[in-house]
């Protein structure tokens, strides 16, 4: 087979976009594409392998660029898709665009830092004993009831430990999952597939432990009020955390002290709620302007200083109802955005759903969620 040079393939691809957030390039034969790209021009990640949209693969350029392959002459099955109307998920990152995704960035920097955790400084002596050759075809099962998070990060400890380990989902980060629900299957050398074992399964329980325990409080409010999270987060691990909320169907206040002004009761000390608004909106226009009050003369202050956003901290509903009527008395314009927060958990939080805040927040949400049992089931091929 002649390899098709780089400009070829060039100014002959184009952007072909499938239902439901896949991206891929469409390229006119994705085998002839692979013999090039593995002799010249990369490394092939996946594939290439038939999918029901065509024969694809994944690569990366000299550079480590990823990229999504598709054959252009079946690019029209693009608007087709599995029985349940969901793509297919191949490769490490497939060139998904998913919302409830953490930076790439992010995830690489933290399964970095976990592997070397685990296999400093020798690596993993036990794996180490096997005999060459021996293969294994794995599936990754969820053990109970929860939401799905940390996709990105078990496929890229797969990666990271060897390349050549293949993974197929069947499972996205926001999914509902259930008992012995099958999520992924995994192909390749027994002795890596080991290696990285633990570091994937611990992503994957964390994060879809805390994507389930956003869903129970998002279930709870049932609509009526959003639910918000918190910096109350593991150091090193934020934006995969949040991340992990966004999957539960939560919302991510603030990402850290940069985002905006959150105005604290030690944040005034000698200055009113009053001067503090005024000056940061002189010092950073517009940047959101938060004011956390604990009583209600707070409250009054906060409205006359136009914030933008207004946290009711440790009031009862009672307490959150009374204030709501004084943000709606004071301000006729339209009120700012209003939380609640302070010892709300999933057995009161129903309570603040008609009170006629916007969001309540909780650092339970990623502080205290307990993780999702999802395991490993190996199969040793003979």
């Amino acid at each position: 087979m002649n390899a098709i040079e780089v400009p070829q393939i060039r100014s002959r691809a184009h952007v072909l976009t499938v239902p439901d957030r896949c991206r891929a390039v469409a390229v006119p034969d994705a085998d002839a594409v692979a013999e090039y790209v593995g002799a010249n021009a990369g490394a092939i990640t996946m594939g290439p392998t038939d999918t029901p949209f065509g024969r694809a693969l994944a690569i990366t350029d000299r550079w480590g660029a990823a990229l999504s392959l598709i054959d252009r002459s079946s690019a029209e099955m693009a608007s087709a898709s599995r029985p349940d109307g969901r793509p297919v998920l191949i490769g490490r990152f497939a060139a998904m665009v998913n919302d409830a995704y953490p930076p790439k960035i992010d995830v690489q920097q933290a399964v970095a830092r976990a592997l070397a955790e685990d296999l400093t400084p020798l690596g993993d002596l036990t794996s180490a004993m096997l005999p060459d050759g021996i293969t294994s075809t794995s599936q990754m099962v969820v053990r109970g009831v929860g939401a799905l998070a940390g996709r990105l990060c078990a496929a890229e400890a797969f990666h990271q430990v060897d390349p050549s380990i293949k993974i197929e989902w069947h499972a996205d980060d926001g999914d509902s999952v259930g008992p012995m629900q099958k999520i992924a299957d995994i192909t390749g050398p027994l002795a890596t597939v080991l290696e990285a074992e633990r570091t994937a399964l611990n992503f994957m329980g964390h994060l879809s432990g805390i994507a389930t325990r956003v869903q129970e409080f998002v279930q709870a409010v049932d609509g009526q009020i959003g639910v918000w999270d918190t910096r109350k987060t593991t150091p090193g691990l934020r934006s995969l955390e949040k991340a992990a909320v966004r999957a539960g169907g939560g919302r991510n206040h603030r990402g850290n002290l940069s985002d905006w002004l959150m105005f604290k009761d030690n944040h005034l000390t000698g200055m009113s709620i009053g001067e503090a608004v005024a000056a940061a909106r002189d010092r950073w226009p517009a940047r959101t302007l938060h004011v956390e009050c604990d009583r209600p003369d707070q409250v009054v202050e906060a409205v006359a200083a136009n914030a933008d956003a207004i946290l009711l901290d440790n009031m009862s509903p009672d307490e959150v109802r009374a204030c709501i009527a004084i943000i709606g008395e004071r301000r006729p314009d339209g009120r700012p955005l209003v939380e609640a927060s302070g010892g709300i958990t999933i057995d009161t939080i129903a309570s603040y759903a008609d009170t006629g805040v916007d969001y309540v927040s909780s650092g339970s949400l990623t502080n205290s969620a307990p993780v999702l049992d999802i395991g490993l089931d190996i199969e040793i091929d003979r």
